[in-house]
């Protein structure tokens, strides 16, 4: 689900727990949204971004990548329906512009099979869950990126979770 998306289902209290990620770049303009939609961000960790590739990508046996040799392939980047790079897993590398190659998909499924099935490298969070991931892809550290990705969840300011909602922070913050 899109970033957006998930600020607006806890706003309107689809949901009592939204999990999004901020970082340098990214902060000011998310906090902004989320002050104007009365919700507050909680940090439960922060994460040194990673590069996603395939498992036979030429990159796949170092131990850590470096922008400058991402710079070397296509890039991947998810676009989400707003366009708006304030929301971009991506923002890690910046905006994208020093890739000779920039591969635009709307959907996370999109992303991974180009990967898979190409030398396509994107960035985030390097969470793959069991289940939820690709297992034909893999991640790697990136030595120099442009920040560190904090991962937290959503909620309304001043507005006590439901027993659930505090469950599944609980199961998060383990």
């Amino acid at each position: 689900m899109e970033m957006s998306s998930v600020i607006d289902e806890v706003a309107q209290q689809i949901s009592d727990v939204g999990i999004i990620f901020v970082s340098d770049m990214t902060e000011n303009y998310i906090q902004r949204i989320l002050t104007g939609q009365n919700l507050e961000f909680h940090q439960l960790v922060k994460i040194r971004p990673h590069v996603f590739m395939r498992k036979g990508h030429p990159l796949a046996s170092e131990s850590v990548v470096t922008q400058e040799k991402l710079h070397q392939y296509p890039y991947v980047v998810f676009m989400q329906k707003d366009s708006n790079l304030n929301f971009a897993e991506e923002a890690v590398v910046g905006t994208g512009a020093d890739f000779n190659q920039v591969v635009y998909v709307t959907d996370r499924a999109t992303a991974y099979n180009v990967m898979a099935h190409t030398n396509c490298v994107s960035t985030g969070s390097g969470v793959m869950p069991t289940g939820y991931g690709d297992e034909r892809l893999l991640t790697l550290p990136l030595a120099d990126a442009v920040d560190d990705m904090r991962l937290g969840y959503i909620k309304l300011r001043g507005i006590p979770m439901s027993d659930m909602g505090a469950r599944f922070v609980e199961i998060l913050e383990q």
